[in-house]
């Protein structure tokens, strides 16, 4: 890896790290400490799991460190022996002295992580997400307040920045407001508010129905089995806020009185929509910095979401059940996306910009021909390449691949 790193000159002082599983169909009896049950990231929590965690660069998703872990640890435990692992190996992989960022979402923001990262002479800094809950009152800041973002890829979004007190630690804090996140959460919103409100509706025709006598059937409606079914309908975010809902008991009969606010709906806008909070105990850099720093962590949700296509360098399905060929099996699947991805930093550094499955389907159109003639005992055989596409033929002259594989 440290030859990879100086002959590629890849970025290492910013590390993004995350972690995924992959369903398998081992047998539920089958022994083995890596295959288990856990919280399927794709919901098949009728299978057995194999955990995947990766740290990537910033530049191209390179993969720098990973680890096959069993499907029932949580992340917090991933998260600590990653760190500490990357703690161990960064300058001998890298060369360099232990100047390093890592950006995490707000799935691996606790105590106990910050503390890793921060323990022991090899101190890690760090970007990551912050919950609602952890810093509501940022929320109502005004946005006058709010300061614009300087750089062309943040264009139109703005930061208020702040210090304070985060898992018993001073770090930076900033809250950043995005239109075009705004605009696309707006969306979500408008659109569960139509379906909350179908649904309401319906429920509350079904009541009046039964209180006319329509419907007889089933067991009879009380204030508690609506309020239940009430609260099952606006337990999508906001909707509880949206919706002002009654109760009534009329003669023996339950009634459901709603209505949504428009005025609720724009203070959601106002307070919440389009807003994420960061911290960062980097207090030398600019928001600017935190912001792309942390909105880099699409390179990891990239690597993971090319692993799980099942076109191309894909982990599913394992065909192993026992742990080693399952480690052997992942450690080729995470290579071969290091060497694509790899490839995709050359080719861009020499003007040729494209994704690794546009890549390996475009050159899956070269193929090898065999063609055999003339005496049928002792055919003369002529090898060939069909043309491919015009991307295709270049990439091949460039390495010259017909030349190499005649």
């Amino acid at each position: 890896m440290r030859k990879v790193i100086d002959t590629y000159d890849i970025d290492t002082t910013n590390i993004i790290y995350d972690a995924t599983n992959f369903f398998t169909y081992i047998d539920t009896k089958g022994d083995s400490e890596l295959a288990k049950r856990g919280n399927c990231k794709h919901k098949r929590n009728d299978l057995r799991v194999v955990g995947l965690s990766l740290m990537v660069s910033p530049d191209y998703s390179i993969p720098l460190l990973h680890e096959a872990y069993p499907g029932n640890r949580n992340d917090t435990k991933e998260f600590s022996i990653m760190m500490e692992r990357l703690k161990t190996r960064y300058e001998s992989i890298t060369g360099k002295e232990s100047d390093v960022t890592v950006v995490f979402d707000r799935g691996n923001n606790s105590k106990d992580n910050i503390e890793i990262l921060e323990d022991g002479d090899f101190n890690l800094n760090y970007v990551g997400g912050l919950k609602k809950n952890q810093a509501e009152d940022l929320f109502y800041i005004s946005r006058d307040e709010y300061v614009p973002l300087d750089s062309p890829a943040l264009e139109g979004e703005s930061a208020y920045r702040t210090e304070r007190k985060v898992f018993d630690r001073d770090v930076i804090v900033i809250i950043v407001h995005n239109p075009e996140l705004e605009r696309g959460q707006m969306q979500g919103v408008l659109i569960n508010k139509e379906k909350t409100n179908a649904k309401l509706l319906e429920l509350q025709q079904r009541l009046i129905r039964r209180a006319n006598g329509e419907i007889t059937k089933g067991k009879k409606p009380s204030k508690e089995s609506v309020a239940t079914a009430v609260n099952k309908i606006l337990s999508t975010e906001y909707m509880r806020d949206i919706f002002h809902c009654v109760i009534l008991e009329q003669e023996g009969s339950i009634y459901l009185s709603f209505t949504p606010s428009d005025e609720q709906l724009e203070k959601i806008r106002n307070d919440y929509l389009g807003k994420t909070i960061l911290f960062t105990n980097r207090r030398d850099f600019t928001n600017e910095q935190i912001v792309i720093a942390y909105r880099s962590a699409w390179h990891v949700e990239a690597a993971f979401k090319q692993m799980k296509n099942v076109d191309h360098l894909t982990v599913r399905p394992i065909f192993h059940w026992t742990d080693e060929k399952i480690r052997v099996h992942i450690f080729m699947c995470v290579l071969a996306y290091r060497l694509c991805s790899l490839l995709a930093k050359e080719l861009n550094d020499i003007g040729i910009s494209i994704s690794i499955n546009k890549l390996i389907d475009e050159m899956a159109r070269i193929t090898r021909v065999h063609t055999f003639f003339d005496d049928i005992d002792k055919p003369t055989k002529v090898e060939s390449f069909t043309l491919g596409s015009e991307l295709a033929q270049q990439v091949e002259r460039i390495y010259n691949l017909k030349e190499k594989y005649s």
